[in-house]
């Protein structure tokens, strides 16, 4: 068995507003607004779920301070203030392995804060996505598909051992 070393590259990490690349980004986190399931206790010492429905989330990123993508991001907030008409078609992509989250409905939550020091600076823009429409969360390209081929082997496995047990009994 060969293992190949796994990498990641924070410079192919992209987030794309309806076809424009950002320039300038520093740092994304994407945090979803519900669990995708809930326990509930039962009686009897009996418990179950309830699924969610809710697909919102919250993209915040950090951009350099000198990036002009800042001017690009306020001229959207202060049209969409303007007009409330701001739903953008984002999509945060990894091109190196196979994260990709997306959504048609995202907009602008506030204003960054604005820090001036001695140091270097960035400016933390908040996205809200009110559905995620599509996404996929994944490490590398290589380590996915290593991962669901033994996978796949070890679940066909207890598979046909479930369906040689049920015929047995029957």
């Amino acid at each position: 068995m060969t293992t190949s070393v796994l990498t990641y590259s924070p410079s192919d990490v992209k987030l794309i507003i309806s076809g424009y690349t950002l320039v300038g980004l520093t740092s994304i986190s994407v945090k979803w607004n519900a669990s995708p399931f809930t326990q509930r206790r039962g009686i009897r010492g009996v418990n179950t779920r309830t699924g969610s429905k809710d697909r919102s989330a919250v993209i915040t990123i950090d951009m350099l301070q000198t990036s002009p993508t800042n001017e690009l991001l306020f001229d959207i907030l202060r049209q969409d203030l303007n007009t409330y008409g701001g739903r953008l078609n984002l999509a945060v992509v990894d091109h190196a392995g196979q994260t990709m989250v997306q959504t048609a409905s995202a907009y602008l939550a506030e204003y960054p804060e604005l820090v001036y020091g001695m140091d270097f600076n960035t400016r933390r823009w908040v996205f809200n996505l009110q559905d995620v429409i599509g996404g996929v969360i994944a490490g590398s390209k290589d380590s996915a598909d290593n991962l669901l081929d033994a996978l796949g082997m070890r679940v066909d496995g207890v598979l046909d051992d479930i369906r040689s047990g049920i015929s047995s009994i029957f």
